[in-house]
């Protein structure tokens, strides 16, 4: 038990919605048995979030804080957020709380990995991974970098599957994606 317990990574998952929290959940416990046939550990934590409360914020970096000790290398994923950050100029109201999270999220080797659907409305100039990659460039560069390097030039890539629908196997449908990179650390 002593070996699992120092093997196991701790996973948070932080969201507005509680439902989407008990989905979040439920799926994860589904590759819990997949991942310990391959000696992969995980404790998962999935709590409240809102981007735009200072409090919530600051639960969640002090639950990043205290998941790993000695701070070890941190990936964050963020998924799916522009349709709420694009509403009623959320996103410059977020800045300061993303900000907040990166900066103390940023150990050697750390990542964000920040995922999107395809649309215009999150890779276009004025669009959402502009505004990230500006804000990084003009405020941020001293513990975020927009990774572009190896044969990697662009600041986002996109990506495209089809799956068959199970409610219609006769169908193929689209998944577009874009994903963006950054790098935290700490930069002179």
């Amino acid at each position: 038990m002593l070996f699992t317990h120092l093997l196991t990574r701790p996973l948070i998952g932080a969201e507005i919605s509680k439902p989407a929290r008990k989905y979040a959940a439920e799926m994860l416990a589904e590759l819990h048995p997949f991942w310990e046939q391959q000696a992969v550990f995980v404790r998962d934590d999935f709590i409240y979030w809102d981007v735009l409360d200072k409090l919530a914020n600051a639960d969640l970096i002090t639950r990043m804080s205290r998941a790993v000790s000695p701070p070890a290398k941190r990936i964050l994923v963020v998924a799916n957020f522009n349709g709420f950050l694009e509403q009623d100029n959320r996103r410059s109201k977020a800045e300061r709380q993303l900000e907040e999270l990166f900066r103390h999220a940023s150990t050697d080797g750390a990542i964000v990995v920040w995922i999107e659907p395809h649309m215009n409305k999150a890779t276009t100039s004025g669009g959402l991974f502009s505004g990230i990659i500006k804000w990084v460039k003009e405020g941020w560069s001293r513990f975020a970098r927009v990774n572009t390097e190896g044969e990697v030039s662009d600041p986002f890539l996109t990506s495209e599957c089809r799956f068959q629908s199970p409610l219609t196997p006769s169908q193929l449908h689209a998944v577009r994606l874009s994903v963006l990179r950054l790098d935290l650390g700490r930069y002179k």
